[in-house]
């Protein structure tokens, strides 16, 4: 997979799965010292939204502004999201763009309650990185609707 748009500064956002030996870098990368409960986030987040998720492989997916997020390994998927009214079927990069902007805006809301200023400013980066290419992609309007 190697997909690229153009967000709003008009810089190019490439997007390309992490191979094997480097998976073990990107959740620290993506959720700094919050690693292990950020993983454990997406899958949550995951089975609420979505009745057909049962668990399985996820790839971890790079992206060229520093940015990342991770995509479960399924073609279509039908997420519902009941706070929000957003039903919707959706690919698996746009279901994986959403549980992990999810993820990262519960940590930050944990971040912000606590003296973890370092952690937010981090997280916080990650989010805009990862809503930076998601404004690129042709299913950015459902994403924007299903974390809305």
């Amino acid at each position: 997979m190697n997909q690229s748009g153009i967000s709003a500064s008009n810089t190019t956002i490439t997007a390309e799965v992490v191979s094997e030996n480097q998976r073990m870098d990107v959740l620290p990368a993506l959720f700094g010292s919050a690693f292990m409960r950020g993983e454990n986030l997406i899958t949550g987040y995951m089975r609420n939204i979505c009745a057909g998720y049962t668990g399985g492989y996820w790839d971890f997916i790079s992206l060229s502004n520093g940015g990342f997020y991770l995509r479960p390994d399924m073609e279509k998927i039908e997420l519902s999201i009941a706070g929000n009214g957003f039903h919707e079927e959706v690919s698996a990069d746009a279901a994986g763009i959403v549980v992990t902007l999810y993820a990262l805006n519960m940590l930050m809301w944990d971040s912000a309650d606590s003296d973890r200023q370092e952690l937010l400013n981090h997280l916080y980066q990650q989010s805009e990185k990862l809503k930076d290419y998601a404004e690129t992609i042709s299913e950015h309007s459902a994403i924007y609707r299903a974390i809305d």
